[in-house]
């Protein structure tokens, strides 16, 4: 019941968000129907108040035939975005393989959770995570799990230098560091970066299994879905913050 109600919550949370996002701009990309809106913020937090309170507030969600439940932190706005479909399936695969060697690529689940693998992040500083490009990280040894919560979407699009082939690269240095028996997984948000998507709805042979998520509603439910209902989706619209994602895995 309480998770139920923090769901309910987050809805209404998740209008007060999405009207101050709108405001803003919308991000990259805003609705034609949504700039009539823009003057008038208030509005729009009414309106999506009374959308959150008559949508339906799943407390649950299922992935690749597993139930879970939707991460509710605040830190991030994670139970506003796709933190709340990534963290619960990426910590499910990290407890899997307890005791194994891991690496995490891009610090992001010991902001949820006490982590004693090895996390590589570019810019980040924090206690415990190495700052290099992944692209220059060889490690001590190979390893049996690597996961990367969006973050590699970030990798020549998002830094000064742009390099749309070094996504490829990462993947395929990553692809070096697994053991015999490693395996890799990823998740990445869809119309976010051309890069990324080409990837996604591509031949790619790099990539191994492939599972599609798509965002329901203001209230941040999720559901499995395939491919094709997520082309065409753009990063920041209908919602705020992806509105599909890819997960992924790559094997040595």
């Amino acid at each position: 019941m309480m998770n139920k109600i923090g769901r309910f919550i987050v809805g209404l949370k998740t209008g007060v968000a999405y009207s101050n996002w709108v405001a803003r701009g919308g991000g990259r990309a805003i609705h034609d129907s949504q700039l009539q809106y823009v003057g008038s913020n208030f509005r729009i937090m009414v309106m999506l108040f009374d959308k959150a309170v008559k949508e339906h507030a799943i407390h649950s969600f299922e992935f690749n035939g597993d139930s879970y439940n939707y991460e509710m932190s605040t830190y991030n706005d994670s139970a506003f975005n796709e933190r709340t479909v990534e963290v619960p399936i990426f910590t499910r695969i990290l407890s899997s393989h307890a005791g194994k060697r891991v690496l995490e690529v891009g610090n992001v689940l010991s902001h949820y959770m006490p982590v004693s693998h090895t996390v590589v992040d570019k810019y980040e500083r924090a206690p415990g995570v190495t700052n290099s490009d992944i692209i220059d990280f060889s490690g001590s040894h190979r390893y049996d799990l690597v996961i990367c919560i969006s973050t590699l979407e970030h990798i020549g699009f998002d830094e000064p230098l742009k390099e749309p082939e070094k996504i490829t690269k990462a993947l395929q240095h990553i692809k070096q560091l697994l053991g015999p028996d490693g395996l890799g997984w990823f998740s990445v948000p869809l119309g976010y970066n051309p890069n990324i998507d080409s990837l996604a709805f591509g031949n790619c042979d790099l990539i191994g299994e492939r599972h599609f998520m798509r965002r329901l509603n203001f209230g941040n439910d999720w559901v499995e879905c395939n491919a094709d209902e997520c082309r065409g989706i753009v990063y920041g619209s209908r919602y705020p913050c992806a509105n599909a994602i890819m997960i992924f895995t790559v094997k040595p």
